[in-house]
């Protein structure tokens, strides 16, 4: 296993279903710089909310401008995508992506690695969103996106292949992270139950359960 794909829209609490398993001693935890770390700004200064950590992909963000044109790019180009903010370890990469939701289907027939799908409601991550600082996010960068309503209409578009995907792969939702870290094969010394979303997991392009 050389990545762990995760995929969501954005508010969809994905990137804390990312965090729950990135501390483990399998996880290349070399894209993790003080640039790419998003803390919540109105969360107070002596808690401060920790919402962003480590290298994100998508268009307009620091890495993954090409995946706007996902279909014209080969395993061999996604590979050097992917590998770019990594220190070249053998350790496992996670690779967080919003517009991969739309193509999980390629995504799975190119590698074998796992995909972990998180959904939310659209208004729901909406609103989640920007109470976590919606276009004053300083990572990622969220400009592509344009405005409120680009946003909202590309939330529902990447929630609604997240779901047409799991209906059709029979997928079962999987409760906390040490559930998920099972799955993956891996370990990690913290516990995170997954509440108010909904997370699944492609294995080996074979469905598996909690």
């Amino acid at each position: 296993m050389k990545y762990i794909f995760i995929v969501g829209a954005p508010g969809s609490r994905w990137s804390g279903v990312a965090r729950s398993i990135y501390y483990s001693d399998q996880i290349d935890q070399s894209d993790d710089t003080p640039e790419r770390i998003y803390f919540n700004p109105k969360s107070p200064p002596k808690a401060k909310q920790l919402m962003h950590r480590g290298a994100y992909f998508d268009p307009g963000m620091e890495f993954g401008k090409e995946l706007e044109d996902f279909d014209s790019l080969s395993k061999q180009d996604l590979e050097k995508i992917f590998d770019a903010p990594f220190e070249g370890s053998d350790k496992i990469k996670i690779i967080k992506s919003h517009v991969l939701s739309k193509h999980v289907d390629k995504l799975a027939e190119l590698f074998d690695d796992p995909i972990v799908l998180v959904y939310r409601y659209d208004q729901d991550c909406f609103d989640w969103w920007k109470q976590a600082g919606g276009w004053e996010i300083t990572y990622p960068n969220y400009q592509w996106y344009k405005d409120d309503a680009t946003m909202q209409t590309e939330i529902a578009n990447q929630n609604k292949a997240i779901r047409k995907y799991v209906l059709e792969n029979k997928l079962y939702s999987i409760n906390n992270n040490i559930d998920l870290q099972k799955i993956l094969g891996i370990k990690s010394m913290n516990y995170s139950r997954f509440t108010d979303v909904e997370v699944y997991c492609k294995i080996n392009n074979e469905s598996k359960n909690s």
